[in-house]
């Protein structure tokens, strides 16, 4: 070995600096693995963003394909009722299921689709339903599909006409996934002669009471009770024609009649509603001042009468809060209407938190001698008024149509006509008997056009055997 002349040798330095550099190159090794792993952990996070990022992604795609099946089905529908109200052939001949079964758009093309079974002479049940139309677009790969059931006649009279229609909605994503909604809706239409009171003279959309010696009805003249709830008879009455009840009949005493059944329905009676009458003739109550015994503040709009006193009503509209005859006190109605006479009780919002009509102790409203349309005189009453009808002299041919109010009819009272309320109850003697005929009452003569009654939605998936399957 040549050493440089002065430099001196140290072979322990050399041996040193061989080892540190052998160290450095050991430690680069390390260094390299650590980075390596540290790079393999950052990108295992970032495929795990990357991952939940399109995760989320799907079910935002998913969520929105959901939502706008829903808003297709709903637009389905929408286009049922226009369909529904709309066909001039359906309107013309709203009853007329064996003609116009269906109203779909094979029907709107000129095709009467057929039932998926066969329609019974008696009625259609509520089970049947008519082919399915078509897919139809909406573009963007959105569609429905309308089913419906026939025309379903309430308690087979013809007098209501209710539908139910399923829908669904379609969404074709752009991945080629289908995405399906479905709602169902209920909608109903009143048409026929009488309205509901076709069906019943006694009509409840809640409980209805019958206790006493209560009469409804003779073995020669029927007259049929309804609730869509339950119906509760105690005591002794007679009820002669049908019992209609919801969920519950109890029954702890009634006179037999020869032809009276009593059967459990589970489709709703629809309720006709009441609005205020036109051209009110309460100007004309006491123009030159009540006599006594009666009183009227034409203001609070309450008119009394007692005292064995009475006051004549010209045939005409009234718009009253409260009405209230004691007393021996009669309200008579001069001469028999050319035109309904309305004795219309405003809602207890407009009339300061409460309004009613009281029949009480020997009062009694006094209708025209031979009248027999029971609906050329009537009581109507919108909100949760209170009817309560009673007394020892009441005979009249009159309907009361409260069909938001509690309705109690007591006493001696002698009704002909009918009777329709929230809830009503008859108890003590009265007799109540149907009229000959009944002009304008519980809908008769209205327009058939359909309106929602009950709406739900279903599982997407397809309803067969039967289309409301889980709905």
């Amino acid at each position: 070995m040549i050493r440089s002349p002065g430099v001196p040798h140290h072979p322990m330095r050399h041996e040193l600096a061989r080892r540190g550099t052998q160290a450095m190159r050991e430690e680069r090794g390390i260094t390299l693995m650590i980075a390596l792993f540290v790079m393999i952990i950052v990108m295992g996070f970032g495929l795990a963003a990357v991952g939940q990022a399109i995760s989320a992604n799907g079910v935002a795609r998913r969520d929105t394909s959901s939502k706008t099946a829903l808003q297709a089905a709903d637009a389905g529908m929408q286009v049922a009722l226009f369909r529904l109200n709309s066909l001039a052939q359906y309107l013309a001949n709203p009853a007329d299921t064996a003609l116009y079964p269906c109203v779909n758009a094979q029907l709107q093309a000129g095709q009467v689709a057929s039932l998926t079974v066969s329609v019974a002479v008696t009625g259609v049940a509520p089970n049947q339903w008519c082919v399915p139309g078509p897919w139809e677009p909406m573009g963007n790969g959105e569609s429905y599909q309308i089913q419906m059931t026939p025309a379903i006649n309430l308690y087979n009279t013809g007098v209501n006409l209710d539908r139910r229609i399923i829908v669904t909605g379609r969404v074709i994503t752009p991945d080629a996934r289908t995405v399906y909604r479905r709602i169902e809706q209920t909608v109903s239409s009143t048409t026929g002669s009488g309205g509901l009171f076709a069906v019943a003279g006694v009509v409840s959309d809640q409980d209805l009471n019958i206790s006493g010696s209560v009469v409804v009805g003779s073995p020669a003249l029927h007259d049929n009770v309804l609730s869509n709830q339950n119906v509760t008879i105690s005591g002794a009455p007679s009820v002669c024609g049908n019992i209609t009840y919801g969920p519950t009949a109890t029954e702890s005493g009634r006179s037999s009649c020869a032809g009276t059944t009593v059967t459990q329905e589970t489709r709703l009676a629809t309720l006709p509603t009441v609005s205020p009458p036109s051209n009110p003739q309460n100007s004309l109550i006491c123009p030159g001042g009540c006599p006594q015994g009666v009183s009227y503040d034409a203001t609070a709009r309450v008119l009394s009468v007692g005292a064995n006193s009475s006051l004549t009503l010209t045939p005409g509209n009234y718009i009253f809060c409260q009405v209230n005859l004691s007393g021996g006190g009669s309200l008579v109605i001069s001469a028999v209407p050319a035109t309904p006479t309305v004795i219309y009780i405003d809602t207890p919002s407009n009339c300061g938190g409460s309004s009613g009509i009281s029949v009480l102790g020997h009062a009694s409203i006094v209708t025209p001698p031979g009248l027999t349309d029971g609906g050329q005189v009537q009581i109507q009453a919108a909100g949760t008024s209170t009817i309560d009808i009673g007394g020892t002299a009441l005979v009249a041919t009159l309907s009361i149509v409260a069909p938001s109010s509690s309705v109690t009819v007591h006493g001696n009272v002698q009704l002909t006509g009918a009777i329709l309320g929230r809830t009503v109850t008859l108890s003590g003697n009265p007799t109540i008997m149907p009229a000959a005929k009944l002009t304008g009452v519980g809908g008769g003569g209205a327009s058939a056009l359909f309106t929602r009654k009950a709406f739900g939605e279903c599982p997407a998936g397809a309803g067969s055997p039967n289309p409301d399957s889980g709905c």
